[in-house]
């Protein structure tokens, strides 16, 4: 569901909207970024701005990373070696590779998000607003099967701030307080 006078798409759907200039704002995730300065995916080059979003920043920020869970390590020796991979997978080297062959999408060092070859290719803004979001950036979301649906209530809330079919905001909060709360305790 969507707001009146707003569209909730896929991420297929959304970020082509954006990329072809069909919409004007789009709050999205830092694989977005990369793709909206590459003339080869993007009617929108040289037009897009990025900054570091609100903080402080609940959720993943851009460093959502790469992890195995311990559950997955039935002994020590399998431990070692999933740190190993972990290891090589982050390395330096590896990043360095990713920027080279520009996959955006799987950057996560700072090291490289800072570094003169990242803000030749992808611009010294997106870089900045990208270190800028690491350093408010902490994981802290509802970990319960019920927060997609909390989640679609908060969107559609938010769409209806955001294109003024809903004008209360301390109303619109308070509704979605009361809809976490009805949630929590059907639990």
């Amino acid at each position: 569901d969507s707001a009146p006078g707003t569209q909730t798409g896929s991420w297929d759907e959304s970020t082509g909207a954006f990329l072809s200039g069909q919409v004007a704002i789009l709050v999205e995730s830092t694989p977005l970024s990369g793709m909206a300065v590459d003339p080869k995916t993007s009617q929108v080059v040289g037009k897009v701005g990025f900054l570091p979003p609100p903080s402080p920043l609940p959720g993943g920020g851009y460093g959502h990373g790469l992890a195995i869970g311990t559950k997955a390590n039935a002994d020590d020796a399998a431990k070692k070696c999933a740190g190993l991979f972990i290891a090589w997978a982050t390395s330096k080297e590896n990043e360095k590779r990713r920027l080279d062959a520009h996959q955006f999408g799987e950057l996560n060092r700072t090291s490289v998000l800072s570094s003169k070859e990242f803000a030749d290719i992808y611009g010294a803004d997106l870089g900045q607003a990208l270190a800028e979001t690491g350093k408010v950036t902490a994981v802290n979301f509802w970990q319960d099967p019920r927060w997609p649906d909390l989640g679609d209530r908060w969107g559609i809330i938010l769409e209806e701030l955001v294109t003024g079919t809903r004008t209360d905001i301390k109303g619109g909060l308070n509704e979605l307080e009361a809809y976490a709360n009805d949630l929590v305790k059907k639990k």
